[in-house]
């Protein structure tokens, strides 16, 4: 499941869905630091490595931890953050 998850994704292309401005990926990093923070983990060990083609999914990692958080962006802007997962 993570490989075909990890195959979906792709690394940062720039691409937005038409009709939507472009997210900005310093948001969705700011944001998501936040989140964690507000969840008790150490976002500055957290990397934004992968999003979607329509960039509206972004997956994190903390690379100490072998941990991985999806973050959902939908069409009205509201932003979901997945459970952490990893070993």
């Amino acid at each position: 499941m993570i490989g075909l998850m990890i195959k979906s994704l792709s690394v940062m292309t720039g691409n937005h869905v038409k009709g939507r401005p472009p997210i900005s990926t310093e948001d969705i990093k700011t944001w998501t630091a936040q989140e964690l923070t507000r969840r008790g983990r150490d976002a500055s060990k957290w990397q934004l490595f992968a999003t979607s083609a329509e960039k509206d999914v972004f997956l994190f990692r903390n690379v100490t931890k072998n941990e991985q958080i999806t973050v959902y962006q939908h069409a009205d802007g509201q932003r979901v953050m997945g459970h952490v997962w990893g070993s």
